[in-house]
């Protein structure tokens, strides 16, 4: 992954590949910066950000380097400290910041980071382990004024294109369609020689051809979606009046539409009320693998496969020997990991070169083909700020 050049834009997004270059060893002094940032701008948040950095630039001192060259190193970040608009322009619930000698990267991400400053010989990575997760799905949001699609995961939302030849409303997909389906001409003629009467059925005239103008539109919907929406093989949500839901759950060729959808207009939701409230529909489904690994750690114990300490979790992690790894997002154990020696110390000092023991062992454990799960406190296996099953 190629180094970024001095004060490049903020990136709204993170790669998986740029995440596994940030597992890297690196040459200390290797600096992460996580903090929560507001959307909207807060004038706050550069003042909180000039603190960080004041925390960094003492820890590099105290680590050996001059002062001058501290400063130095940080330039650009005391910089960014005067840009207003990208204090303003931020958009997102998290700004995590790398710097190395080599390295520069700023994100702005989804999640609210819990504040951390490290400095030592690798990156801290673990609040964005999140973001590898692989499982995800789909809201298709509808109403007769638009069709949206959006792409979700526990930890991200955002909307996608549509194939071109989706209809963009109602309107759309009945304004091509068939002028005799548009407008038909009726004319009846009561018994008992009463006068000739004629009525004009256009689009919106009449609760049975609304209904049917209603289907049709749906169908054009759907005929544009599938099969491809079904090929990404992911749980599909729907959105919208409950009196479109249930069309579309009638006329769809898809095979993914959950039975429960969001009902509400989507026009009238945030992008985080529709991402939390459809989360909450797939939330079990895409968490059974997560579960089964509890179950499994559990099952292990009392085999000599599983570890909730840090020393046996280490070792292990560096040996390659660690299968599934659970570990408390909000907390952080501070030490150090000699490899040379497969040693641990438990220091309980945010000060370089100690570095979080959760994040040493997240690392190692990805790094060696495992998986690593992060939780809270309450939703741990066991007691204990980490655990593991192992392969041997």
């Amino acid at each position: 992954m190629a180094v970024r050049n001095s004060m490049e834009i903020i990136m709204k997004n993170i790669r998986k590949d740029e995440i596994e270059f940030l597992m890297q060893e690196q040459q200390w002094p290797a600096i992460s910066i996580y903090m929560p940032v507001s959307r909207i701008g807060d004038q706050q948040d550069p003042i909180r950000y000039k603190n960080f950095l004041g925390h960094v630039e003492k820890q590099l001192v105290a680590g050996g380097m001059r002062q001058a060259e501290a400063r130095n190193l940080l330039a650009p970040e005391y910089k960014l400290l005067e840009d207003k608009g990208f204090w303003v322009n931020l958009g997102a619930n998290g700004l995590a910041v790398f710097r190395s000698k080599d390295v520069e990267l700023r994100y702005a991400l989804p999640l609210s980071f819990q504040e951390l400053v490290q400095v030592g010989d690798c990156f801290h990575i673990k609040p964005l382990i999140p973001l590898l997760d692989k499982k995800r799905y789909l809201v298709l949001a509808l109403s007769k004024g638009s069709v949206q699609l959006f792409k979700g995961q526990r930890h991200s939302f955002s909307e996608i294109e549509l194939p071109e030849e989706t209809p963009a409303s109602m309107d759309q997909a009945l304004k091509y369609d068939d002028p005799e389906k548009q407008l038909q001409y009726h004319t009846n003629t009561p018994g008992g020689g009463a006068r000739r009467e004629t009525v004009f059925h256009g689009h919106g005239v009449g609760i049975d051809e609304e209904k049917e103008n209603v289907e049709r539109y749906l169908q054009a919907v759907d005929n544009a979606l599938f099969p491809r929406l079904d090929e990404l093989k992911c749980p599909i949500v729907l959105a919208g009046p409950d009196e479109l839901q249930g069309v579309y759950r009638r006329i769809t060729k898809g095979k993914n539409i959950l039975g429960k959808g969001v009902n509400r207009n989507v026009r009238d939701m945030s992008g985080e009320e529709l991402h939390t409230q459809s989360w909450q529909l797939v939330a079990d489904d895409l968490s059974k693998e997560e579960e089964e690994a509890v179950k499994n750690y559990r099952n292990g114990l009392g085999t000599g496969l599983v570890a909730d300490e840090a020393q046996p979790v280490l070792t292990a992690a560096f040996e390659g020997r660690v299968q599934t790894l659970f570990v408390v997002g909000n907390e952080h154990v501070w030490g150090t990991f000699d490899q040379e020696k497969v040693q641990t110390t438990i220091t309980g000092l945010n000060d370089s070169p100690s570095v979080d023991l959760l994040d040493v062992a997240a690392r190692l454990t990805l790094c060696k083909g495992g998986d690593v799960f992060i939780r809270t406190r309450e939703e741990m296996p066991t007691d204990s700020a980490l655990c593991a099953q192992l392969r041997f």
